[in-house]
């Protein structure tokens, strides 16, 4: 791990860090960089709801999954008890959906950074990001004000890579949909739209719309377009060693944040979105 001091940045450059999912995130000088094991992304079932498993990166949750199903089997449990075990393990997983913080009442999203986490921004190996470094940052959400528009390196990363939602920050189950609300940017050297804001669940993109000012906007002005996600890729960019040095104070290539690359999607709108789930 390098730790170094932040050097002086134009305001230009700092507003592309900043805010990758704007516009002018193509004018930072990053390049692509596809990762293999999630070329081809998964299929989904043919509903609304249909989510696309768990990212291939997220190695240890499908082991988990896997040892779970074993120890179940190894002690014989009856069916009733493993449908209540089962039952609790959903219900544990629905209570901690929302567990993002709020601020003066407004939800705030899992890969939204606070102003307290704007430091310390070092290079870090990643076991989820294998190859070059990874640009990080501290890790302390709730602390200071939100900066909304702006993306957390770690978080960011983990929300694609690992199938995670942007809002609740909880895994996207199978079976559920993966809703995208914002559009992407083309990718530079690529004639393919990147996504850098997460999916998210259904439910937690309906809070979302309700408290996001620009989401209220598209919604009142009709233009809103809901992309349910049904197969996707993964790429990460790869910052020049100028941007690198003016993060962190070393000066080579690097990761930087992760982008989603939808290869097969369902079109909505936002009256489906705000359509009450059964």
């Amino acid at each position: 791990r390098v730790s170094c001091g932040r050097l002086p940045i134009s305001l230009a450059v700092a507003a592309a860090l900043r805010c990758p999912s704007l516009p002018n995130t193509s004018k930072v000088k990053e390049r692509p960089r596809f990762l293999p094991a999630l070329k081809d992304g998964v299929s989904a079932r043919a509903t609304d709801e249909g989510g696309l498993g768990l990212a291939k990166l997220d190695v240890w949750t499908r082991l988990s999954q896997r040892f779970c199903a074993l120890f179940r089997a190894a002690c014989n449990l009856s069916r009733p008890m493993l449908q209540a075990i089962d039952h609790l393990h959903r219900g544990e997983e629905e209570r901690g959906r929302m567990t993002a913080p709020t601020y003066n009442g407004q939800i705030v999203p899992w890969t939204t950074p606070w102003t307290c986490e704007d430091a310390d921004y070092h290079l870090e190996k990643l076991h989820y990001a294998p190859g070059l470094p990874s640009v990080c940052q501290k890790d302390a959400p709730g602390t200071g004000k939100p900066i909304f528009g702006s993306a957390h390196y770690q978080r960011q990363r983990q929300a694609i890579i690992h199938g995670r939602c942007d809002v609740c920050g909880k895994l996207i189950r199978p079976g559920q949909a993966r809703v995208l609300l914002h559009p992407g940017n083309v990718l530079k050297g690529t004639n393919e739209i990147g996504h850098v804001m997460a999916p998210s669940h259904r439910q937690c993109a309906q809070d979302a719309a309700r408290a996001c000012p620009w989401i209220v906007s598209e919604i009142n002005a009709g233009r809103l377009v809901v992309t349910v996600v049904r197969k996707w890729r993964v790429s990460i960019a790869i910052l020049d060693p100028d941007i690198v040095e003016a993060e962190t104070g070393a000066r080579r290539q690097a990761f930087g944040h992760a982008k989603l690359i939808v290869d097969k999607s369902l079109k909505r709108d936002a009256e489906w979105l705000m359509r009450e789930i059964a």
